[in-house]
């Protein structure tokens, strides 16, 4: 398997507040958190997989961790969002003069790497797949059914209706429930 550097955003992708379930398992300073079913499976195949270097790109910045915890994982890094003098860095190098924070920090995490990147958001900007359709080692699979329009009743986050796609691009086991 070809190496992959996978960006991972949390909310939108593996916490989902449409669902009804609220973890209580999860302590997160009084936040509420809603992992969706399958959402431990597949953090856990991830981890199990060699050839995927996960990041997390979250606003939750390092309390990502908590995550890793309750999925008995080990602790990714976290990729976002980037200090102050590194985003003045890859605001340089990548002339970028309002980038997105996400999409900045993605560039910068990923300037060195020479293999498949693959990044999992609830939506993206255009500047995000501007550089994706340019760079044909990006590959980004957006979690929210509505940039397609034949998903209108779908719902955000891993689900039966991405799950294959996401499992087969990332090589891991197809066998992780998620709800519908």
């Amino acid at each position: 398997m070809e190496p992959i550097l996978l960006f991972l955003d949390i909310d939108g992708v593996l916490s989902v507040s449409d669902t009804a379930i609220v973890d209580q398992e999860m302590p997160l300073d009084g936040s509420l958190v809603y992992p969706l079913p399958g959402a431990r499976a597949f953090l856990q195949a991830i981890n199990r997989s060699p050839w995927i270097q996960p990041l997390w790109l979250s606003s939750w910045g390092e309390r990502s961790y908590c995550w890793n915890d309750w999925a008995a994982t080990e602790h990714w890094i976290h990729a976002h969002p980037l200090p102050c003098t590194q985003r003045q860095l890859a605001q340089t190098q990548f002339q970028a003069q309002n980038p997105e924070a996400k999409y900045l920090s993605v560039r910068w995490h990923s300037r060195h790497w020479n293999h498949a990147i693959v990044w999992i958001e609830d939506g993206f900007t255009q500047e995000s797949k501007i550089w994706a359709d340019q760079n044909p080692k990006v590959r980004l699979i957006d979690t929210d059914p509505l940039f397609k329009r034949h998903l209108r009743d779908a719902k955000r986050g891993l689900r039966q209706w991405n799950i294959a796609l996401i499992c087969s691009t990332l090589g891991i086991e197809e066998s992780i429930a998620v709800s519908l």
